[in-house]
């Protein structure tokens, strides 16, 4: 009768160890797949930052064939384009790379002489902003003064 009531003890037994084991597996998956699956984002802004008297408009045309055409006020600033791309990432872009056109003018019609082309032209910030999922935001901006008309 002992060894019966042994046996039935070690039964229950066994089967609650295979039943935490289960529960230990599944949410053991469900952590992993919600640290990988997040792969985060990255959010890149183009701004025109117009340090001049008057005001500036920007044409852009990107090469994705995006155009845009802004006009800013002196002293102010304006994203001309934003985009986000999935998977976060702090590795710096090359600014001037996303635009096939960019032409600036301010409100007498005259052309700015300095190059969105020069990447020295452009002043890069990366900010992560989340740890997890990774997410950053890059700002790319490009400021133009009096003197560059």
């Amino acid at each position: 009768m002992f060894s019966k009531f042994f046996l039935y003890l070690t039964g229950i037994n066994h089967l609650k160890s295979a039943i935490m084991s289960k529960i230990f597996l599944f949410v053991g998956a469900i952590i992993l797949f919600g640290t990988t699956s997040c792969e985060g984002e990255t959010t890149r802004t183009w701004s025109v930052q117009n340090n001049s008297s008057i005001t500036i408009n920007v044409t852009a045309t990107t090469y994705s064939g995006n155009s845009t055409s802004n006009s800013i006020p002196a002293n102010e600033s304006q994203v001309i384009i934003m985009e986000k791309i999935d998977g976060g990432t702090d590795a710096e872009g090359i600014p001037n790379e996303e635009f096939s056109s960019f032409l600036i003018t301010n409100a007498t019609g005259a052309q700015t002489t300095k190059s969105f082309q020069n990447v020295e032209n452009w002043t890069s910030t990366i900010e992560q902003t989340k740890k997890t999922p990774s997410t950053f935001e890059h700002q790319y901006v490009f400021t133009v003064s009096d003197a560059d008309f």
